[in-house]
């Protein structure tokens, strides 16, 4: 009765407070109690006050959280057993806490209501009068809009189909291909999602990399391999959009277009055929990504992100994500496409790993959001390819797109070779592999155009499986000032595989090569070629060889 009351004479003073008529423009607009105001958005007293009896959607955020630090089970090796210690806590918090807030939407007629037990909040439609029953009660920590997130917009240029195995230019710009073929790694048994629009698990270069994909006779196993976060109730994996199939297919796909193509891949439809996400749906989409259809077993180990708010400040996924790393879930993000200008990096990439757009000459789109971040860091933290990339589309096409939103999922992919040579990595292992073995650019690494530099997946693998590495440096030797841009051409001297490597702007260059014995080359433009035979790297050495070049003679 106490509760109604207080709900009453709180509507009451909102209406006097946001609603203006003559009788009361003389009397001075009685405030809302501050412990009230304290726990609702004003963009949300707005647009509540302005849609009257209309429902809103609204995220209810709950008091109680779950205390994951003091757990011990959470510090065990085993991460299936972290995930599932790690999900009945939150679910445990949410179910005992959400009681009383569920039962009042119920009772109040709202609409769409949602558990968001990852984050312990309550996704609704509904009225202002139960918003403000809502935040009268102890348990709720804060109401506020559930906002849309709208991927950025994009142009499909359809084209033909590749012919059979032709690499896309991303693909060997990163040199995954060198990985398939003199290393064997395409991220076999590594299990790869994404977040987007949702995926044609029916388009040929996807199909057989579906993990719910059995035979070409037995039908798919769709339970723990999708999930449609919209509420449209897709059962199956479908796209209406495009954009998802296309960052699947630079992710995992076959026929040359994906870095990964040994993985298998499983997705969460969380945007619509227009693009947009509500917040709740995403959260909904992380926390099945814990624990697909219940089961922490179906977890991916990788995830990408290929969306963001413009917003780099917002920290609404922040949990979320951190979630997910203490899970042992590698989550990768799209920097953004709002550069060129300095701090234009959106968020969750603003405190997550996050990746910018080069083209095929190595040189940042325009597009590409910079850093640094709200707090400083340097952002992206690595660049890959994300011009003109061509990938898959649903339907069985194909199509070419831009972005950032298409460099994330090369990244993505090189995480699933890097965790198929050694799934034993950790998350700062991962990242530390990335950006020590991209590809400096831009000047002195790191910086907030290129991040590291752009990845380059046989170096890191080669690094990853200890193998030995040539570092070195090339200058001028008249004036012993440092050359950027030379070009170490690395060859086996029996049979392996050709390297390059390229120097930044101290003249600085870093390898990682196979076991062997290699001739070197370096060269740079207005400059003699200068070589060097026979030079034996073993495995875990670290071969030093530095080279200095004689400007070529004038006129020449």
């Amino acid at each position: 009765m106490k509760q109604r009351l207080l709900t009453t004479l709180l509507l009451a003073l909102l209406l006097l407070t946001l609603i203006s008529v003559p009788l009361i423009q003389a009397q001075e607009p009685k405030p809302l109690p501050p412990e009230l105001l304290a726990k609702i958005d004003p963009r949300l007293l707005k647009e509540l006050a302005a849609n009257n009896g209309s429902t809103i959607p609204i995220i209810i955020e709950m008091k109680a959280q779950a205390d994951l630090t003091m757990d011990a089970t959470l510090r065990v090796s085993d991460e299936v057993s972290r995930r599932a210690t790690m999900v009945n806590a939150l679910q445990a918090t949410a179910n005992a806490s959400q009681v009383g807030v569920r039962a009042a939407l119920i009772e109040a007629n709202a609409r769409e209501v949602r558990s968001l037990w990852i984050v312990n909040a309550v996704a609704a439609q509904t009225t202002l009068t139960t918003a403000l029953q809502l935040a009268a009660r102890d348990d709720v920590a804060q109401i506020r809009p559930d906002e849309i997130i709208t991927l950025p917009p994009f142009t499909i240029t359809e084209v033909a189909a590749p012919l059979s195995d032709t690499l896309q230019w991303g693909v060997e710009k990163i040199e995954a291909n060198a990985v398939w073929q003199s290393l064997g790694i395409d991220g076999d048994g590594v299990v790869v999602a994404n977040i987007d629009t949702g995926v044609d698990f029916l388009h040929p270069d996807l199909q057989k990399r579906y993990r719910g994909y059995q035979s070409a006779v037995l039908p798919p196993l769709h339970t723990g391999n999708w999930y449609d976060a919209t509420g449209e109730g897709a059962i199956y994996p479908v796209d209406t959009n495009g954009h998802g199939t296309h960052t699947m297919g630079t992710t995992a796909g076959e026929n040359g277009i994906g870095v990964a193509p040994g993985a298998r891949w499983i997705a969460v439809r969380a945007f619509n055929s227009s693009g947009q996400a509500m917040e709740s749906w995403l959260h909904d989409a992380f926390q099945w990504i814990l624990t697909p259809e219940g089961d922490p077993a179906l977890a991916p180990d990788v995830v990408n992100n290929s969306w963001g708010s413009n917003s780099g400040s917002s920290a609404e996924f922040e949990d979320d994500v951190q979630l997910l790393l203490d899970a042992g879930i590698i989550p990768i993000f799209s920097a953004g496409n709002s550069g060129p200008n300095s701090g234009t990096v959106g968020s969750p990439g603003s405190y997550s790993f996050a990746v910018g757009a080069t083209d095929s000459d190595d040189v940042i789109a325009s597009f590409s959001s910079r850093g640094p971040s709200p707090w400083g860091e340097i952002k992206p933290d690595v660049s890959a390819p994300g011009v003109n990339i061509l990938s898959s589309l649903p339907g069985g096409g194909y199509g070419v797109y831009n972005g950032t939103s298409m460099a994330a999922p090369h990244v993505s992919g090189l995480t699933a070779l890097l965790l198929q040579a050694d799934d034993s990595l950790s998350y700062p292992q991962l990242t530390r592999l990335l950006t020590e073995t991209a590809l400096s650019l831009g000047g002195s690494s790191p910086n907030n155009t290129y991040g590291w530099g752009r990845v380059d997946a046989y170096n890191a693998l080669q690094t990853a499986l200890n193998a030995g590495q040539l570092v070195g440096t090339v200058s001028d030797k008249n004036t012993a000032q440092a050359i950027a841009g030379a070009e170490i051409l690395i060859t086996p001297r029996h049979t392996g595989y050709t390297n390059t490597a390229a120097t930044n702007a101290e003249g600085f260059y870093r390898r990682g090569v196979a076991e062997n014995d290699y001739n070197l080359s370096a060269s740079a433009f207005a400059y003699q070629t200068q070589n060097r035979q026979s030079v034996i790297v073993t495995a875990g050495s670290v071969v030093t060889e530095d080279f200095e070049l004689l400007p070529l003679p004038t006129g020449v």
